[in-house]
C-alpha cells in the first residue's frame, strides 16, 4: 500500500468508484501536489459543477511517524487545504463531513511506523453525482530538488512580467513624437538585444510588427506560467543520457499541443546546486523555446563562429537570428527586471 505509484487513487464500492484518495503529501505538509490540483480542475469541479444538490466528505490522514497531536493537526490543515481549493475551482460545492483522523487509518492495518506517501491523505467521498469521475494515473510528484524549479516559477513570471512592460514602453516610444525617458530608454533595451532600428531597411511599421512579434512569445510564456500554477506538469526531471550535458531542454513550439508530458527536462547535475537567479534565467530560455513558433520561425539557437549564442554571444545578433534566439529572449527579461538606468549598460 505504501508503494502506490499514483498521487490521486480511486475509492470503490460495490464496484464503482464513490471517492479519491488525494495521498502523498510531502511530509510534515499540507499543500497540494500539481497532481491533485490537475484532478480536482479538470476532472472533479467540472462534475460537481453539473450536479450542484450534491455533497462531498473530506477525511484527513497523516503518516505514523512523529508526534500523534502533531499528526492529528496536519490530518485537519489538509482537510482545509484541499477544502479551499476545491471551493475556489466550485464554488457552490456542499461539503458535509470533514474529519482528520490523524494516523488511524494507517492503525487500523496495523501500521505503527511507516512514512509512505499512502498515508499523507485525504480522502474525498462524493454524494448525487450521479456520472462517473475520471480518475487518471498520475505519476509520483516532482523530486526534491526540481521541486525547487516549481518554485521559481512566480519569479520567472516576475522577469515575464517586466519584459513585457519594457516591449510595451518600447511600443509606446514608437508611436509617440515626444517619448519620456522611460520609453527611449525601454526602445533601447529591446534594440541592444533584437537589434530593430539599426537593421537594414526597417521601417517604423516593421519594429512594431517586430515588437508585437516578441510580445506574443511572452504572451504564450504567461498561459504556460498560468497553466503551470494551476497544477499543470510541465516540468520534468531528464533521464536522457543524450543531454547529459545539457542544462535543460525542451521542443520549440510544442506548447502548441498544450500536453504536459511534452514540455520542459531539466539535468539535475547543473540544476541542483545552481542559483535561483541561474535557474530562472534558464527556464525563461527554454519557455521562450517551447512557447514560440513552429516551423522556419521556430526559436532555437542561432549560432557565432559555430557556437550557440549564449550569453554575451546573443548581444551581437542581428535582427533575424535575434528574434529566433532564445537566449536573446532570456536576456530581454533579465535585463528587464532590472532599473532602466542599467538597461544599455548591464550584463
Amino acid at each position: 500500500m505504501t508503494n502506490i505509484e499514483s498521487s490521486v487513487l480511486p475509492i470503490q464500492s460495490d464496484g464503482r468508484i464513490v471517492g479519491a484518495r488525494l495521498c502523498h503529501f510531502g511530509n510534515g505538509s499540507a499543500g497540494l501536489l500539481s497532481a491533485h490540483k490537475d484532478w480536482i480542475t479538470n476532472h472533479f469541479a467540472p462534475k460537481l459543477r453539473q450536479h450542484p444538490y450534491g455533497w462531498i466528505d473530506l477525511l484527513g490522514h497523516a503518516s505514523p511517524t512523529g508526534n500523534a497531536e502533531n499528526n492529528l493537526a496536519l490530518s485537519k490543515y489538509r482537510i482545509d487545504s484541499v477544502e479551499f481549493y476545491l471551493k475556489a475551482a466550485c464554488p457552490g460545492v456542499n461539503v458535509n463531513v470533514k474529519k482528520p483522523y490523524g494516523t488511524s487509518d494507517a492503525a487500523s492495518f496495523g501500521i505503527k511506523s511507516d512514512s509512505g506517501g499512502y498515508w499523507r491523505a485525504v480522502e474525498i467521498y462524493w454524494f448525487g453525482v450521479n456520472e462517473p469521475v475520471l480518475i487518471p494515473v498520475y505519476k509520483l510528484d516532482t523530486v526534491e530538488w526540481l521541486k525547487r524549479v516549481y518554485n521559481l516559477i512566480p519569479s520567472v513570471d516576475a522577469w515575464r512580467v517586466a519584459a513585457a512592460n519594457v516591449l510595451d514602453m518600447a511600443l509606446a516610444k514608437t508611436a509617440s513624437s515626444k517619448p519620456n525617458e522611460e520609453q527611449t530608454r525601454a526602445m533601447g533595451l529591446v534594440d541592444r538585444i533584437f537589434g530593430l532600428t539599426q537593421y537594414p531597411g526597417q521601417t517604423a511599421a516593421q519594429t512594431k510588427t517586430d515588437i508585437a512579434t516578441i510580445k506574443g512569445v511572452f504572451e504564450q510564456i504567461k498561459l504556460l506560467i498560468q497553466a503551470i500554477t494551476n497544477g499543470g506538469q510541465y516540468l520534468h526531471e531528464s533521464t536522457d543520457p543524450a543531454h547529459a550535458t545539457d542544462t535543460a531542454y525542451t521542443f520549440p513550439g510544442h506548447w502548441a499541443k498544450r500536453d504536459p508530458n511534452d514540455g520542459i527536462w531539466y539535468v539535475k547535475s547543473k540544476i541542483e546546486t545552481a542559483s535561483d537567479e541561474f535557474v530562472i534565467d534558464a527556464t525563461m530560455h527554454e519557455f521562450a523555446h517551447f512557447c514560440g513558433p513552429t516551423g522556419a520561425n521556430a526559436i532555437d539557437h542561432a549560432r557565432v563562429g559555430g557556437k550557440p549564442a549564449y550569453g554575451a554571444l546573443a548581444l551581437g545578433l542581428s535582427k533575424p537570428d535575434a528574434m529566433r534566439n532564445a537566449s536573446s529572449y532570456a536576456w530581454l527579461a533579465y535585463l528587464s527586471r532590472m532599473p532602466s538606468s542599467k538597461w544599455l549598460t548591464a550584463t
